[in-house]
Formats: structure tokens, C-alpha cells, sequence
């Protein structure tokens, strides 16, 4: 599953509910600004307003720079979709201590 906070922001997501998310990026973000999150996988593609509810410094590290963590609030619930990217048991990448990409564990349906 890949993130996208438009007009163009790779994110990457840390968690998702079907009122809201917390995404991580390079960039910070202004609470109260309203953003538009996209979500593709290889079946399709889906997006939803949101307003940015808060913003904080995730990890700092000396070669992978600054990283931010956004919470993200859902205009409207986002059930429909939530249940179609859930289905499928796509996988949530894990965090590592190396940096390196891993394998996640399935959402639970």
C-alpha cells in the first residue's frame, strides 16, 4: 500500500482507522491545515479529505535526517474503503531497528 498526501508528499502509513490516520514524512505539517490523503495498491486507488490534528518529530538521526508523525482526521468516515483494503489482509510494514524495508503483519479482517 503506498501514501500519498497531496499534491504530492510520499508518506508513509502507520496506522488507519475509518476516522483518521497518523502517517509519517520528511516534512512537518501545520495543524489545522486541510490535506488530501491518497491510498493505491495494485487493485485501485482511494482518497479522502482530512485536517491535520497534530504534528510531531518522530526519530532524528544523523543520516536519515528528521522524521515527522501527522494524525490525520477523516472528513467523513471512511468505512467502505477501510473494509475493501482490510479484506484482502494487506500487510502494514513493521519498523526496524536496522531502517531496512521488513515484512508487516496482515490486518486483521
Amino acid at each position: 500500500m503506498h501514501a500519498v498526501l497531496r499534491p504530492g508528499r510520499v508518506v508513509r502509513l502507520v496506522n488507519l482507522s475509518s476516522g483518521g490516520a497518523l502517517i509519517e514524512g520528511r516534512r512537518p505539517l501545520r495543524p489545522g491545515a486541510r490535506v488530501y490523503l491518497q491510498l493505491s495498491t495494485d487493485r485501485g486507488s482511494a482518497g479522502r479529505d482530512a485536517q491535520i490534528l497534530r504534528c510531531a518529530v518522530a526519530s532524528l538521526s544523523g543520516t536519515e535526517g528528521v522524521h515527522y508523525h501527522g494524525a490525520l482526521k477523516f472528513d467523513e468516515q471512511w468505512e467502505r474503503v477501510w473494509e475493501e483494503f482490510t479484506r484482502c489482509g494487506y500487510a502494514i510494514p513493521e519498523s526496524n531497528t536496522s531502517g531496512e524495508a521488513c515484512s508487516g503483519h496482515a490486518i486483521p479482517t
